[in-house]
């Protein structure tokens, strides 16, 4: 942003404003990160934000993605690939919760160009539907999700604690099924079915 003309120096204003009025992560409501989702399927969209700025206060904010979960769903919602990418890049972990949200997405997608055939009106663009390419991308990463242990094993939790009972000892490398990524401690499925908790800084 070196450009200096009027509207950028009275945006890089604003913009330094914000920051002022919120200093920390405390302070930022990961809420306001929606306004930078775009939905380009919407016939009538009166905006579009460069998902370079998503990065940036995920970055300026030093936003873990424990906290991401609700921005994700949403973005697949709205169809934005370039927002899942970027939540996806800032270690945002695939659980089978994200299938099925992209699954039924889909389904209200096709729902709409249905819509669109009855009326003759196209208010759902097709030709900017991302939800097909979204929906590959998830099943990438849910299926690339894996143990990575520096000790060559981690433990896998009855319980969300490091001290619970260990139900299993989960070979580094061994691929696994995330069907719960919310918080710190995953709740995941071994390739032999068995279920339980994994800390999310073991899941690569």
């Amino acid at each position: 942003m070196t450009d200096n003309t009027e509207e950028i120096k009275v945006f890089k204003t604003k913009l330094q404003i914000f920051e002022n009025e919120y200093p920390t992560t405390e302070d930022f409501d990961i809420g306001n990160l929606t306004y930078l989702i775009n939905n380009e399927t919407f016939f009538d969209v009166q905006y579009y934000s460069d998902s370079s700025w998503l990065q940036y206060f995920i970055s300026k904010y030093k936003i873990n993605a424990n906290r991401l979960n609700q921005l994700m769903h949403f973005a697949i919602q709205q169809e934005d690939m370039d927002a899942v990418k970027v939540l996806i890049n800032n270690q945002y972990i695939i659980s089978e919760k994200e299938l099925l949200i992209a699954s039924e997405t889909k389904k209200n997608s096709e729902e709409k160009i249905k819509e669109n055939k009855q009326d003759g009106y196209e208010s759902y663009l097709k030709s900017k539907s991302k939800i097909t390419e979204i929906s590959t991308l998830m099943e990438k990463y849910f299926a690339d999700n894996k143990i990575q242990d520096p000790d060559g094993y981690t433990n896998l939790r009855k319980d969300k604690d490091k001290s619970s009972e260990i139900l299993e000892k989960i070979k580094s490398g061994s691929h696994i099924q995330v069907l719960d990524n919310s918080g710190d401690w995953l709740l995941i499925k071994t390739k032999e079915g068995k279920q339980g908790f994994v800390h999310r800084s073991k899941i690569k």
